[in-house]
């Protein structure tokens, strides 16, 4: 059997067939897609951008940054306050010159000294100068701080003034100016109480405190009454304070003296009245004295019974005027103190020590030692009230 015929009749001639057009494409795609639909693509992570973080990382370090520069001004700003400054180089002649022509006048090559007259008296002076020192000062903004302390005395030259003056000084930079300007605190002019002109045997420069100098004067006094060789020594402690120069402290040194009328009978008369009894009879002074004068001989009369009434009423009117207006005599004295200071603490002054003894206004005082100590509110030192005083 043939099977040619069949088969070609059976397959469709390629050159038959019509071209598939868009229309008979999708028809034919169509049934396939609605058979197996495709699934949309699940949906991916997005991340960030390269530029996103890029833009933090600026922000980040622009910031960090700015605070560093901040610090950077902050520490040179403290620097620079805290930076000291070089203190001016103080020549100590050159200054205490410079003082003592602006103060008391022109130098004397032949007197040795500064001409000086006291505008108030108008009694002329040779102002000398018998303690220099210069020392370093502590300062927190400042190096090289020094500071020149000197003390001056004055001589009368007029022999009808002859009394004494006492200068004090203390120049040094300005701290707070940073500018060179020197500061200078003083008493240029001290009335002395005695007419014995204060000598450089007389002065102690000594250091008070950490930032403090002193100094640590004897002055002399006269008592007009007793014997002419009696004389009262105080060691006086000066230093500058608050623009001035202050008496931190007075306290003895020594005491001589001698009653006119014995010490016998100078004691019984100044015990009697620091007592309260003036107008009593002095018989107990009279028998220790050897020459009673006359007066005390009328003064004997004139308590006995048998007196007479003129003579009982005149020494009684003297007896209430000695009683009324007399001064306590001082009694015998001869005793003198020595003074010593400790260390120099971190934060305060010194404490001061005298120690001596002997006889005091006719008591007999053992040795002993009396502390001194320094009161800043008052800025003074605080005697013992058991020291003796004249």
């Amino acid at each position: 059997m043939n099977h040619s015929d069949d088969d070609s009749a059976s397959l469709p001639d390629p050159l038959l067939v019509e071209p598939a057009t868009p229309e008979t494409s999708d028809a034919l795609a169509a049934p396939a897609a609605s058979a197996a639909p495709i699934a949309d693509p699940a949906p991916v992570a997005s991340k960030p951008s390269r530029s996103r973080w890029r833009k933090w990382l600026l922000y980040v370090f622009a910031t960090l940054g700015a605070l560093a520069l901040v610090l950077v001004v902050v520490i040179a700003i403290a620097i620079a306050h805290d930076k000291k400054t070089t203190a001016p180089k103080l020549s100590r002649d050159d200054v205490i010159d410079e003082s003592m022509t602006r103060n008391y006048g022109k130098y004397s090559e032949s007197a040795q000294g500064w001409l000086y007259v006291d505008p108030a008296t108008k009694t002329p002076y040779v102002m000398q100068v018998l303690q220099r020192a210069q020392v370093d000062v502590p300062s927190d903004t400042m190096t090289g701080v020094t500071a020149v302390y000197f003390l001056v005395s004055g001589t009368s030259t007029d022999s009808a003034n002859k009394n004494s003056l006492l200068g004090m000084f203390r120049i040094q930079p300005d701290t707070a100016a940073h500018d060179g300007t020197l500061t200078e605190t003083a008493m240029p002019v001290s009335h002395v109480v005695s007419d014995t002109p204060v000598t450089a045997q007389d002065v102690r420069f000594e250091a008070l405190s950490k930032d403090t100098w002193g100094w640590v004067v004897k002055t002399r006094r006269y008592p007009s009454q007793g014997s002419p060789d009696g004389v009262i020594v105080d060691d006086v402690v000066y230093a500058p304070h608050d623009g001035n120069i202050a008496q931190l402290a007075s306290f003895p040194a020594s005491s001589v003296f001698t009653a006119e009328q014995g010490c016998d009978a100078a004691q019984v008369k100044r015990d009697k009245m620091l007592a309260g009894d003036t107008t009593a009879p002095d018989s107990a002074a009279q028998a220790a004295s050897s020459a009673a004068s006359s007066a005390s001989g009328a003064a004997d009369a004139a308590s006995e019974p048998a007196a007479a009434a003129s003579g009982a009423e005149e020494e009684g009117d003297e007896g209430e005027g000695e009683g009324e207006g007399e001064e306590v005599p001082m009694g015998c004295s001869n005793a003198s103190w020595t003074y010593s200071t400790g260390d120099v603490p971190a934060d305060g002054f010194v404490t001061i020590s005298v120690k001596g003894g002997g006889k005091v206004n006719g008591t007999e005082l053992p040795v002993k030692t009396y502390k001194l100590v320094f009161d800043p509110k008052s800025f003074t030192y605080v005697m013992p009230a058991d020291m003796p005083s004249f």
